[in-house]
């Protein structure tokens, strides 16, 4: 059987989405995941959580097994296959299946339409490499360019790491959790981290040193570089967004935007940026 989770609208009119389907189930780490990460090439996997083991797995890409039957999951849903030619064809189903689907879908306005690729992926069954050092849960990751990896741990560490090399390349140390890291967009000697003590700090990774830091005064609990590189936004654990200037690896504060809804929460900080 497939397993499907499905997917619901939340204050929109319409799904981008009609479900999540379990591919793969792997028992990767002792405790919770708190960081998973792609290579920008896609050939990798990165996690880290409780533990304080960073583990890299390999993404394999494969056809769909045939032996899946979709239509039988849902007949509430509308399914449709993807060929080698990313041509649409419907899931062809039983006679059984019609007539429980017509039943099923009475009254429903929006029926859910499930596109099946014709390639998907999954996780090596074991890790290719695992990396031991911190000593405490690993917080974020980040890969370079070029195939590095940044961790940042509750040891008050970053650590640099390389697929195919047993040891530590470098320590980053600082004064309290590393909550945050990213690599520059387009240079791999430089790297952004933020921390419990309110620092945002960008590193030159071959010198193992600051050359720059600012200070927001809160809880950094989120890093993103602008995608040229030249600018920075920070997101601290009261839900401010600050924006810096970046060029040439130099923090100037150019503004602060909350991001506070308007209902009243407690749980404010912001956990992740992403580019779009």
């Amino acid at each position: 059987a497939v397993d499907r989770v499905k997917v619901r609208p939340y204050k929109k009119r319409s799904k981008e989405l009609s479900a999540v389907y379990k591919g793969q189930e792997i028992r990767a780490h002792k405790g919770a995941i708190v960081a998973m990460k792609f290579s920008s090439d896609g050939q990798y996997l990165a996690t880290g959580g409780e533990d304080g083991v960073v583990r890299v797995w390999r993404v394999v890409e494969g056809e769909r097994p045939d032996e899946l039957d979709f239509a039988e999951d849902d007949p509430s849903c509308v399914f449709f296959t993807v060929n080698e030619n990313s041509e649409l064809a419907p899931v062809n189903s039983s006679e059984g299946t019609k007539s429980k689907q017509d039943k099923s879908s009475k009254g429903q306005a929006d029926p859910a339409c499930v596109v099946i690729p014709h390639r998907t992926f999954a996780l090596s069954q074991v890790p290719v490499h695992e990396f031991y050092g911190h000593d405490d849960a690993i917080l974020d990751l980040s890969w370079s360019k070029n195939g590095d990896l940044i961790s940042a741990s509750m040891d008050k560490t970053a650590r640099l790491w390389r697929v195919g090399c047993n040891s530590c390349l470098k320590v980053f140390y600082h004064n309290n959790y590393v909550t945050c890291v990213q690599f520059h967009p387009t240079s791999d000697n430089y790297f952004i981290s933020g921390c419990i003590d309110g620092l945002v700090r960008i590193w030159d990774v071959r010198k193992c040193l600051v050359v720059d830091w600012a200070n927001s005064k809160e809880i950094i609990t989120a890093v993103c570089y602008r995608p040229d590189g030249k600018g920075v936004v920070v997101g601290t654990i009261t839900g401010n967004c600050r924006y810096y200037d970046a060029s040439e690896n130099r923090l100037e504060l150019e503004s602060q935007v909350s991001l506070n809804g308007r209902k009243k929460s407690p749980l404010k900080r912001i956990v992740g940026f992403q580019v779009l």
